[in-house]
């Protein structure tokens, strides 16, 4: 869908100054499976397109600094495409710049149980059925791999572009409070973006507001009217005087946190890509984006919570873009006899 106003979109314009194109070019011919999988041409299709105005992967190509990801995920992908199954198909051809972490968890989670049972046991699922499929011990075990996105992903998008301008700008929420980003369709969407990132095509008003935090820091931006719990400021390390007003310092209850996001990711999944027909089965988790349930796993462990009546188990990490989650650094809920219990306590990890 394209923009059909004549304004041109605050975020389309600071989007297009900050994207290297020449960059993305020499990373695709450096990271030869990323540049067999991904064509800049139809990368290029997204620059005109709401509410992002940029491909999910040349984004990170064409600003991104440290080469190491991409030579870690250029890895994951030649092992993803060994994988029996595989096609190209796999590769998500929107915009939406959630997309990146979705590909990369289902890359992640495949590397995980080929390390864990070997190549030969493990499989891509179709596109009416779950992403992968394993063997252990002659059972099945069917794998629908998960990133819950919605406002997290939305804001990761504006603390992108926000660094691009000052990396002294950042844009935070309360953790453990519900925080709405996510808007019922592009348009609005955009119009939201519109709004927040007018302000930072004004480099004189920016530079008054750099210089104000010198004298009482942090310095508040406003924030669009349609979004809650979300709040963009700048701060000052050597500031005269602290600014009593930060609102994204308080915080709700982790425990309630961790309990209703374990419950909405299980509801939004429980009856997709056929799982309820498919057993066992494996819901995975990686709840990398935005610091709400890091932090809470930093408070205390996941507490006990109810497997959905479709799902056989459940298996949760907050997983860096750089790694591939271990079982130590994870957490697994199995109903009683499920295929992956036996590999589990192999390893002397409680689940």
């Amino acid at each position: 869908m394209e923009h059909n106003s004549k304004h041109e979109p605050a975020n389309k314009t600071l989007v297009h100054r900050y994207l290297n194109w020449d960059l993305v070019s020499e990373r695709l011919s450096r990271y030869k499976h990323i540049g067999a999988v991904f064509d800049i041409n139809e990368m290029k299709k997204c620059q005109e397109k709401i509410p992002y105005f940029c491909h999910y992967l040349a984004w990170r190509l064409g600003t991104w600094q440290n080469e190491q990801l991409f030579g870690f995920f250029d890895q994951l992908l030649a092992r993803g495409m060994e994988i029996r199954g595989w096609s190209n198909d796999r590769i998500y051809k929107d915009c939406e710049f959630g997309n990146f972490w979705s590909f990369l968890w289902e890359l992640q989670v495949c590397a995980f149980f080929v390390d864990l049972v070997g190549a030969t046991y493990v499989r891509w699922g179709n596109q009416e059925g779950p992403d992968l499929a394993i063997i252990i011990e002659g059972n099945e075990l069917f794998i629908e791999c998960t990133v819950p996105r919605k406002s997290f992903g939305l804001e990761e998008y504006i603390n992108e572009l926000l660094q691009q301008i000052d990396t002294r700008i950042n844009a935070k929420h309360r953790p453990f409070t519900a925080f709405s980003l996510q808007k019922k369709d592009k348009v609005q969407l955009s119009r939201v973006f519109d709004e927040l990132f007018e302000t930072f095509l004004d480099n004189a008003y920016l530079e008054e507001v750099f210089r104000k935090t010198k004298i009482n820091s942090p310095e508040l931006f406003s924030s669009p009217s349609e979004t809650k719990n979300f709040f963009i400021y700048t701060e000052d390390v050597d500031t005269i005087d602290t600014n009593p007003e930060q609102p994204w310092n308080e915080a709700g209850d982790p425990v309630a946190y961790q309990l209703d996001a374990i419950e909405k990711i299980q509801r939004s999944k429980e009856n997709q890509n056929n799982l309820p027909s498919l057993h066992p089965n494996l819901l995975a988790v990686n709840f990398l984006l935005g610091v709400d349930f890091q932090l809470a796993e930093d408070l205390r462990e996941i507490p006990i919570f109810t497997l959905s009546d479709t799902l056989d188990g459940i298996f949760i990490t907050s997983c860096g873009i750089n790694e591939i989650p271990t079982i130590s650094n994870s957490c697994f809920r199995l109903r009683e006899s499920h295929p992956l219990e036996h590999l589990i306590r192999k390893r002397n990890i409680v689940t």
